[in-house]
Formats: structure tokens, C-alpha cells, sequence
């Protein structure tokens, strides 16, 4: 029953329309659809493009079982339609489910249609299956099981999700209507609408006289603002509300607050810059992107990965978007790096670890713990930083003493030429001094047996 009393309430407002446009009426709002809406107001075409491009600009990636990236697949993706790019294709896709509550897509030999929701009929047949019947004139039928719907958020048992547009129709209307009024009394001079009255019976022609006289002389901009002066028993009774008492400008704020409510799209990106800074302008963007830009394009991937990727071929991969990449969602660089220096002192984390983490090359001491001494506990010490130290310690004296063995030999060569060096300075002098002393000696006899001959 709850169904049908929607149906029904939802006919009787569109048929309540269409009379007042027979009858000579504009319609009980300006916004009657999502096409006016986006195209008449400023707030709703701001909020459905911010929410859209963003999500459009999303990096993203196709990658294998083995969480390697599949160059050839992404590639396909670029090229995905020969008249709209994949960007393009997304931007859509969130925008009619912004304003209708769903998109669809025809998916047939790599190649992605969008198709817009107001030119196919979603059905539900006595089944329960769901079915999508073109609006276009077609000469072959097209296969349901390539059609993919992308229904936006919905509580119910339905591919027609709700549209962030149906619950703020009535809010966004109110300052359109308040942005009409405001024109059309500034179309007539700023002048509200009144009855100029008399207690004399008028034929339609003295009426007739009356009134354009009066337009000459009060009507129009140049003329507003002045003092009337009536004769004839004529009298000006104003009716409705003067702009005071409808303001176009504090109806607007309004509008702007269910807007951005209904959207999730924080006022700065409605450009409403009032009370705006740095540090607040990054915490929005932030929150945009955690609670309207991460939901929508994590349930668009979804469907891309349980549909769409099978009717491609491609059902071993999966399709995500790169939240690392998007600057608004990292960790601030301040808050990080003291986070980091923390960890490595305390021994949490190591160099290279966090330099992995950055993409940067390791350093060949980035593997060990640099702790301050001063931390290690004097008769306590915790085991780990101890055996850290001792390992450390250990593997120092190891080096020195393999080393040492190294030039073991050198070393005790050395010692031993240091020694015996003085000693054989010492033995070769002796012994040139005992060669010299045995030299003169031998002279010496020489001499005397040359004397012994010559006497003879």
C-alpha cells in the first residue's frame, strides 16, 4: 500500500502541473524535472559537477590475480568509446545518478555505451526480473544481459536508486521561485501588485483609462520609489509581500544549506567562500572525499568488476581507483613525519621501512635499530634493545678481529723485523771489525816475511 500511495501522490502533483500549464498557469514550480533542474539552477548544476568531475578524475587501475597491473586492459579502457572518453563516461554515470537515481551502460564487443536514464524504461517483470526497454526506435533487439545498471543509493528492493535531486526539489525551488519573484517585481518597477480602487461605478473603458494612467505615471524603474497623489475618490491598496518581507537572498541560504545537505557537498564547493581558510578548506575537501567522493566511486567500481569486466572478457581482473594517489585523503606531511621520527626512535619501525613507503631506495644502515642510549634501562634493560646493542657490539669486534687476522701474518713479521733488526746491525759490525782486524795482521806478517827475505 505504501507503494501505491507513492505512485499516486507522485501522479496527482504531475497532473496538478499539467493543469495549471492548460489553464494559463507556469506550474506549481520551476524546477519540474532533473533536465530544468540542472539547467535553471545554479547550486543544483554546481553540486551534481563538483560531486562528478571529481569522481571522473579519479586515477584508477586494472590489475591480475597476482595484484600486478594489466597494461593492455587499462589501455582498452582509454579508448573504451569511440564519441566519449572513460573520464567522460563516469562524469555521466554520476550525474543522472545525482539527478535520476540511476545510469545505464550497453556493454558489446569492448565497447562501453552510455545510455541516458531518460531514454530507456527500467521494468520489473512478474519474475522479478528487471528489464531495460529502450525508448528508441531500433532495428534489433538488443541483448538484455549486456545492459548494466548503476542504481544510485536506495533502502529498496529496486534498481531505481534515489536521487540526491528528489530530496531537495522543494528547498531548491524555494529560491528559485524567491529569484523569480524578485525579477518580476523589478520587471514592473519594483512595485508590488495592488488594486487601485474607487467608491464611483467605472464602465470597462473609464477602468481601462484609469489603470494606464497610472502605469504612466508610477510604473516602471524610474519611476518607483515616488509619492501618488489620487483624485476622484481613486485609492491604492497593495497586496502580497514587499521584498523585505520575501527576501530572495535569505531564501537562498536556505536553498544553499539543503543543497549541500542533500549532495554532500561541503558550501566552499558551492562557492559559498564566507568564513573560509586554508585549514578549513582542506578539512572539507577531505570529508567531500570520505563521505560523497570514496561511497560512489567505491560502488561504481563494484558493479564494473561483477558485470561489466565479464561482458568485456575480462573477468580475472578487477578495476579499483587509486585512493593513494588522491592528494586530499594523505596523511598530513607534518603530523606524519613526527609520527615516523617517534617510531624510529622508539625502535617501532625502521629506516628502510619508511623509506620503502616513500618509494626511495634503502640505506645499507637501515635495517638496524638507532636508539638513544639514554633510553636503555639502567638494571633493567629491556632484552630487546640489549640484545640490539650486544648484537651490534659483537658484530663491530667481529670486524676488527677478522681484520686483525687478516694481517696476522704482516703483523708478526713486522714484529719480528723490528726486533732482530738492531741485533743484526750489531752482528754485521762486529764482523767488519773482526775482518779489518785480521786484515791488518795478515799485512802485518806479510810485511815481515818480506823483511826476513830481503836480509837473507
Amino acid at each position: 500500500m505504501a507503494f501505491w500511495d507513492r505512485f499516486f501522490r507522485r501522479k496527482t502533483v504531475a497532473m496538478q502541473d499539467v493543469f495549471a500549464y492548460l489553464f494559463g498557469g507556469e506550474g506549481r514550480n520551476k524546477l519540474s524535472d532533473s533536465e530544468e533542474a540542472i539547467l535553471q539552477s545554479h547550486l543544483i548544476y554546481r553540486a551534481v559537477a563538483s560531486i562528478a568531475q571529481r569522481l571522473g578524475s579519479l586515477p584508477y587501475h586494472i590489475m591480475n590475480s597476482k595484484g600486478e597491473i594489466n597494461d593492455s586492459a587499462e589501455k582498452t579502457f582509454l579508448n573504451i568509446n569511440p564519441d566519449f572518453t572513460f573520464t567522460e563516461i563516469l562524469e555521466k554515470t554520476v550525474s543522472f545518478q545525482s539527478l535520476t537515481g540511476y545510469h545505464v551502460w550497453y556493454v558489446e564487443n569492448k565497447i562501453i555505451t552510455p545510455i541516458d536514464s531518460n531514454l530507456v524504461r527500467i521494468e520489473r517483470n512478474s519474475l522479478g526480473q528487471w528489464r531495460v526497454t529502450p525508448l528508441w526506435r531500433y532495428n534489433a533487439l538488443p541483448n538484455q544481459d549486456n545492459f548494466v545498471i548503476f542504481p544510485n543509493f536506495t533502502p529498496y528492493n529496486s534498481f531505481l536508486g534515489i536521487s540526491e535531486l528528489k530530496t531537495c526539489i522543494d528547498v531548491a525551488n524555494l529560491g528559485e521561485n524567491a529569484i523569480t519573484l524578485t525579477n518580476n517585481i523589478m520587471n514592473k518597477g519594483g512595485l508590488i501588485q495592488g488594486i487601485l480602487g474607487t467608491d464611483q461605478e467605472l464602465t470597462p473603458d473609464q477602468a481601462k483609462q484609469a489603470k494606464e494612467a497610472f502605469d504612466t505615471k508610477y510604473s516602471g524603474i524610474s519611476n518607483s520609489g515616488g509619492i501618488g497623489i489620487f483624485g476622484k475618490g481613486l485609492t491604492w491598496q497593495k497586496i502580497g509581500l514587499s521584498p523585505s518581507d520575501f527576501s530572495a537572498l535569505d531564501l537562498m541560504k536556505v536553498t544553499l544549506e539543503g543543497i549541500s545537505i542533500a549532495f554532500g557537498v561541503p558550501k566552499i564547493f558551492l562557492m559559498n567562500t564566507e568564513s573560509v581558510d586554508y585549514a578549513n578548506s582542506k578539512t572539507q575537501e577531505r570529508i567531500f572525499y570520505q563521505i560523497t567522493i570514496k561511497p560512489k566511486a567505491d560502488r561504481l567500481a563494484d558493479r564494473i568488476n561483477r558485470f561489466v569486466l565479464p561482458l568485456m572478457g575480462m573477468k580475472d581482473l578487477e578495476f579499483y581507483f587509486d585512493w593513494n594517489s588522491v592528494e586530499a585523503l594523505q596523511p598530513d606531511k607534518l603530523l606524519q613525519a613526527q609520527i615516523d621520527e617517534i617510531y624510529s626512535r622508539i625502535g617501532k619501525t625502521y629506516v628502510n621501512e619508511l623509506r620503502d613507503r616513500d618509494g626511495q631506495k634503502p640505506v645499507p644502515w637501515g635495517n638496524s635499530y638507532w636508539g638513544n642510549l639514554s633510553m636503555v634501562q639502567i638494571g633493567e634493560a629491556s632484552k630487546t634493545i640489549a640484545e640490539a646493542v650486544s648484537e651490534a657490539v659483537t658484530k663491530q669486534l667481529d670486524e676488527k678481529l677478522k681484520q686483525l687476522d687478516t694481517n696476522r701474518e704482516d703483523l708478526v713479521w713486522k714484529r719480528f723485523v723490528a726486533r732482530t733488526e738492531p741485533q743484526e746491525k750489531r752482528l754485521l759490525k762486529e764482523i767488519e771489525k773482526f775482518f779489518k782486524k785480521e786484515k791488518s795482521m795478515v799485512l802485518e806478517r806479510l810485511q815481515d816475511t818480506k823483511k826476513a827475505c830481503i836480509s837473507n
